[in-house]
């Protein structure tokens, strides 16, 4: 299963669950981002590591708490254009936010395969505030030594802070990436073992 996924979806205005509006939401590994259409810039974005809460209090409402927003985000699943979407973002929120933020309704939906590519992202990446020695991007591309570029693109890094981009245990930085696209974040290369 794929740490990226893409769609329409539907969001409570400023936390008005009456007031639904339909946004197009990207998730490319822990970074999420929603803008009213497919074409135009973001006009909202939260970090999938910074979820402290996770729950389905009612089918197809999902409520995700974020550390440091006013309020949640209350994004409903009903009416989705392709069949299986609910649960696929369902199992790709549920496996990427820390496991004591899932609530039990959301709780099967943790997919084994897509919790180990995060957990490995974790492992991978430099706490944005420290400067852990040996997580730096310099290193981490010292550790790529030796293996090739991947056919594609698999993932993507947040390795020094400013990209809100997630790594999956196939991909490390690259020091020279390109600010382009909806995260204004930077993109790089992938590398397979």
């Amino acid at each position: 299963m794929a740490t990226t996924y893409r769609g329409w979806l539907h969001k409570a205005h400023k936390g008005v669950l009456a007031c639904k509006e339909k946004r197009w939401f990207v998730s490319d590994g822990f970074a999420v981002c929603y803008s009213k259409t497919e074409a135009t810039s973001r006009i909202g974005k939260f970090d999938l590591r910074s979820v402290s809460e996770l729950d389905e209090p009612e089918p197809g409402h999902l409520v995700i708490t974020v550390r440091g927003k006013g309020r949640p985000l209350h994004v409903f699943l009903n009416h989705l254009e392709r069949p299986g979407a609910a649960d696929t973002w369902r199992a790709l929120w549920a496996s990427a936010v820390p496991a004591s933020a899932v609530r039990p309704p959301l709780q099967p939906h943790r997919n084994a395969e897509l919790v180990d590519r995060f957990e490995e992202a974790r492992r991978l990446q430099k706490p944005a505030s420290t400067g852990t020695p040996g997580s730096s991007s310099a290193s981490l591309v010292r550790q790529a030594a030796g293996r090739t570029a991947g056919v594609g693109y698999i993932a993507l890094c947040s390795l020094n802070g400013s990209c809100q981009r997630g790594v999956c245990r196939y991909a490390l930085c690259a020091s020279h990436c390109a600010t382009s696209g909806p995260w204004g974040g930077r993109y790089c290369a992938s590398l397979r073992d």
